[in-house]
């Protein structure tokens, strides 16, 4: 196994809030929905599906909204909603775009709580349970899981909003990147932390502090729009908790396996189209989101994506 990096000072002041923030019991037992969106990509959800089924040990509606799939994908999903019970499947006529989807997917809810997968995210043993504990024990309106990259190394947790490049840029740190997973597991082992970040596609949501925020701003179209609820949760003095022990995998590195695959990673990786939703938030909040790094980094992923697409 390589050794660990060293830490940066501020994950190692996320381990002393932790130390500080013992996990408390609470009699409570939510209900939970599960949201997943779909759009093409199916070697994906079925994979995200079932992991769903094959890892979840605490009571869950299911939820999956389609925004414009090909005939396999839907053939797929209505052969999952008659094969379980828990399934609602929500197919609208016209494609709307993904923070329009997810808002109309939240709307009908009627859990007490959400959790929002996309379907890139592939669910470990009790990671359900684990993240319904930690809003028991915190009474936590919105908590994060630890989510590892498709090596088993860690890809974030807790992560958390910051300012770099002399204040003039937001953007996500994604603390714990690249450690082993045991390595963090074991600096929080009977702990959660605090942070102020929620992932639109991988978090658990409160449904009345989602509706308290105002959902997602659909001016947004096309990206950045879970950095700006971010910001709304903050303003209102709500807290994000991050726990260790839910666990999901990114699957950041997915390839395309059909032509509708093919054109989703167009429209996802666009560095151009990125650009729209960048301006949108710096209007709102006088900050870029979008620095050169992150242009570049759109563009190398499309690279690979079609690459491997290539006969």
């Amino acid at each position: 196994m390589p050794r660990p990096r060293h830490l940066y000072p501020q994950e190692l002041a996320k381990i002393a809030q932790a130390n500080s923030q013992p996990r408390v019991a609470r009699p409570a037992v939510p209900s939970v929905t599960i949201v997943v969106l779909t759009l093409d990509r199916l070697h994906l959800t079925r994979r995200c599906i079932e992991s769903i089924y094959a890892h979840s040990d605490y009571p869950f509606a299911l939820l999956i909204h389609d925004d414009g799939s090909q005939p396999e994908t839907l053939a797929y999903l209505q052969e999952l909603q008659a094969t379980y019970a828990n399934v609602q499947l929500d197919i609208p006529p016209t494609h709307t775009g993904h923070i329009i989807a997810r808002n109309r997917a939240f709307a009908q809810v009627q859990t007490d709580y959400i959790l929002s997968l996309d379907n890139d995210m592939i669910c470990h043993r009790g990671f359900l349970r684990e993240l319904m504990t930690c809003v028991m024990q915190h009474d936590a309106d919105f908590v994060s899981p630890l989510r590892l990259d498709l090596h088993s190394r860690v890809w974030a947790f807790a992560p958390e909003l910051i300012r770099t490049e002399n204040e003039s840029v937001l953007e996500i740190a994604r603390w714990f990147h690249d450690l082993p997973l045991e390595y963090v597991q074991s600096f929080f082992a009977t702990t959660d932390v605090a942070t102020n970040f929620i992932a639109g596609g991988a978090g658990l949501f409160s449904r009345a502090a989602f509706q308290a925020c105002g959902g997602f701003d659909e001016g947004y179209l096309g990206g950045f729009e879970d950095l700006d609820f971010s910001l709304k949760l903050v303003e209102r003095g709500y807290t994000v908790w991050a726990t260790p022990r839910a666990v999901l995998t990114h699957d950041d590195e997915w390839l395309p396996e059909t032509d509708a695959d093919v054109q989703y990673a167009r429209s996802r990786y666009d560095a151009q189209k990125i650009m729209h939703p960048a301006e949108y938030f710096k209007a709102r909040w006088g900050v870029d989101v979008l620095p050169t790094k992150y242009r570049v980094s759109f563009e190398q992923r499309l690279e690979r994506k079609l690459e491997a697409a290539r006969p």
